[in-house]
C-alpha cells in the first residue's frame, strides 16, 4: 500500500480526508447525538413511561398542539428551548394540554437540569415533589437509556423528531422513505421490516440539523452545554476499565529459556572458532540485544503493559535490520562495520554536541558521556568516525517492504510506535479508563491507579524473536533438537 493509499479516504495535502468530508464537509457540520438529545430529553421521558405504541401516539398528539400553535412557523423541531422562547399565553397554553395529557409526572425531573426554565413550566413540574437523589436517578435513567443513537428506544425518539418537521410540510424525500415514516410507529421492532425503517429514521434525522440557521444551531448548542453541565455536577464518575489477562497459551518462561540455549550454543562457536568474525559477532550481538529485552519482559512481568509494545517494537526493528542487512550484504560486504559505525557515530553526536552547549546537570543523566566516548574510540580513533545520517535511519518502512515484511510495519511497529511516541491513541488505550455515568457522557478518567492493563504481547513477541532467530539459523545453523522450538506453534501452545 502507498503512503497515499488508505481505504474509504482521500490524501490531501500530507492529510487522510474521509470520504464524506471530502464530499460534504463545506455544507454539513457534525452534530453528534448527546449534541441534540437535550433539546428532546422532555419527549424521551415520555417514550418511557408506557407501552410504545400508546406514548408514541401520544407524543404524536403533542407535537402536533405544538406545531399548531407555532402559527408563524419558526420551530421546525421540537426543541424545548424553543419551546421556552414561545410568548407566554402560548407557553401556557402548551403547558395546559401537556397536563391534560397527564405527562408532568414525568417530566418533574426536569425542574433539577433546567432551573433557568420559565418559572411557569417549573410551576407546572413541582419537582419539590421529588427528592433531588430520585430526580437526578431518573435523569440519569433516561440518558442511559437514550445513550445509544442506533437503539430501538432512540430510534423511536428521532422518528418523533422527525414526525414533527413532516408536520411543517418542508420534508422532500423519495417514496420508499415515505413509506418507512408512515409505517414505523405502527409497526413491531420484532418485524424484520424494522432493519430497513430504523435506519431510513435515523439517515433522514441526522441531515435535518443542517435546516436550522446558524444562530439556532448556536443556542441549541449552548442549551445542551448548560444540560451536561448541569448533571455532570450532580452525578458521581464510576469509573471501569476492561480486564485483560496474560496469555496462558503462550509459554514465555520456556521461551526465554529455549533462546538462551540458541545464542549460547552460537556464543560457543563464536569465541571457541572464530572469535574475530565482524559479521557473526554483529548477528549475534543484535540477537542478543532482543533476548535482553526478552529477559526484561518476562523477568518483570511486562506482557500486559506499555513497556511491552515498547519491547515488542524493539525486537521487531532488530529482526528487521538484521534481515535488511544480510539482503544488502551483496551489495555491501562491509555493512555489518558500517553498521557499528553509523551507531557509534550517534554516540558520538552526543559528545559532541555537549562539548558545544555544555548543558547543566548532565553529569547526574543516566546518559554518562565519558563511557559513552570510550564506547565511541573502543576500536577506532574518534576522529576517523564519520556520523553518517543516511544509510541505517532513512525510511524504516521502505526498509519492511524491502525485506517482504511489510504487514510487521503496518500491524505490529506502526502500532507499538504510537506507545513509544505517546500519541494519543496510546494514551487513551493505556492510561485511561471510562466513566460509566451517563451524566458525565461516559467520559474518560486519568488511570493514575494503573488499573487498565494492555492485551498481552506474548505470542507477538515470540512470533518475531522466532522468525530472528529462523535466520541465524540459516546462517549458522542449530542441531536438530535446538531447531524444534522454532516450529510454528512451538512455545504458543504450551507444546514444548
Amino acid at each position: 500500500m502507498k503512503k497515499t493509499d488508505l481505504p474509504n479516504h482521500v490524501f490531501k495535502k500530507g492529510k487522510f480526508i474521509t470520504a464524506f468530508n471530502d464530499s460534504f464537509s463545506e455544507s454539513l457540520n457534525e452534530n453528534t447525538w448527546k449534541d441534540r438529545f437535550p433539546e428532546f430529553i422532555w419527549l424521551a421521558l415520555i417514550l418511557l413511561d408506557g407501552e410504545r405504541s400508546v406514548q408514541m401516539q401520544k407524543c404524536g398528539k403533542i407535537i402536533s398542539f405544538l406545531h399548531q400553535l407555532d402559527d408563524n412557523g419558526e420551530i421546525l423541531m421540537p426543541q424545548l428551548s424553543k419551546v421556552f422562547e414561545l410568548p407566554r399565553e402560548k407557553q401556557l397554553l402548551f403547558y395546559d394540554f401537556l397536563n391534560s395529557c397527564n405527562v408532568f409526572s414525568e417530566l418533574s425531573s426536569l425542574s433539577i437540569v433546567f432551573p433557568e426554565a420559565p418559572n411557569y413550566f417549573r410551576e407546572y413540574l413541582k419537582g419539590y415533589n421529588t427528592s433531588m437523589k430520585n430526580r437526578v436517578e431518573a435523569i440519569n435513567t433516561v440518558l442511559n437509556k437514550y445513550s445509544n443513537h442506533q437503539s430501538e428506544i432512540s430510534t423511536d425518539l428521532r422518528f418523533i423528531i422527525l414526525y414533527y418537521f413532516t408536520l411543517t410540510g418542508k420534508l422532500s424525500v423519495s417514496s420508499d422513505m415515505i413509506e418507512s415514516i408512515k409505517k414505523y410507529p405502527i409497526t413491531s421492532h420484532s418485524d424484520p421490516a424494522m432493519r430497513l425503517y430504523r435506519p431510513t429514521i435515523r439517515s433522514i434525522e441526522i441531515m435535518m440539523i443542517n435546516i436550522l440557521s446558524e444562530e439556532d444551531k448556536i443556542k441549541s448548542k449552548e442549551f445542551a452545554q448548560k444540560f451536561w453541565g448541569k448533571i455532570s455536577r450532580l452525578t458521581t464518575c464510576e469509573g471501569y476499565y476492561l480486564e485483560m489477562k496474560k496469555d496462558d497459551a503462550v509459554d514465555l518462561v520456556g521461551f526465554k529459556e529455549y533462546t538462551y540455549e540458541i545464542l549460547s550454543y552460537y556464543k560457543k562457536i563464536f569465541v571457541s572458532i572464530d572469535p574475530l568474525n565482524n559479521r557473526m559477532f554483529t548477528l549475534l550481538s543484535i540477537a542478543t540485544y532482543s533476548y535482553k529485552r526478552l529477559i526484561e519482559l518476562v523477568d518483570h512481568n511486562l506482557e500486559n503493559t506499555i513497556s511491552g509494545r515498547s519491547i515488542v517494537r524493539s525486537i521487531i526493528e532488530n529482526y528487521m535490520i538484521t534481515k535488511f542487512m544480510l539482503q544488502k550484504e551483496k551489495e555491501n560486504s562491509n555493512i555489518w562495520e558500517d553498521y557499528q559505525i553509523y551507531g557509534l557515530g550517534v554516540y558520538k553526536k552526543f559528545n559532541e554536541i555537549a562539548k558545544r552547549d555544555h548543558p547543566n546537570n548532565l553529569d547526574k543523566s543516566h546518559m554518562q558521556l565519558e563511557l559513552l566516548n570510550l564506547y565511541v574510540s573502543e576500536f577506532k580513533n574518534e576522529a576517523f568516525i564519520d556520523i553518517d545520517v543516511r544509510y541505517f535511519q532513512g525510511d524504516i518502512k521502505k526498509k519492511f517492504e524491502t525485506i517482504n515484511e511489510s504487514d510487521l510495519y503496518k500491524y505490529y511497529y506502526d502500532y507499538d510506535s504510537s506507545f513509544e511516541h505517546g500519541l494519543w491513541g496510546a494514551i487513551r488505550e493505556s492510561s485511561v479508563i471510562n466513566c460509566s455515568a451517563a451524566g458525565h457522557q461516559f467520559h474518560g478518567i486519568p488511570d493514575i491507579d494503573d488499573e487498565q492493563k494492555l492485551s498481552s504481547v506474548a505470542y507477538d513477541v515470540v512470533m518475531v524473536l522466532k522468525r530472528h532467530l529462523k535466520l541465524l539459523n540459516d546462517e549458522f545453523g542449530l542441531p536438530i533438537d535446538l531447531q524444534k522450538g522454532l516450529e510454528d506453534e512451538g512455545f504458543t501452545e504450551k507444546t514444548i
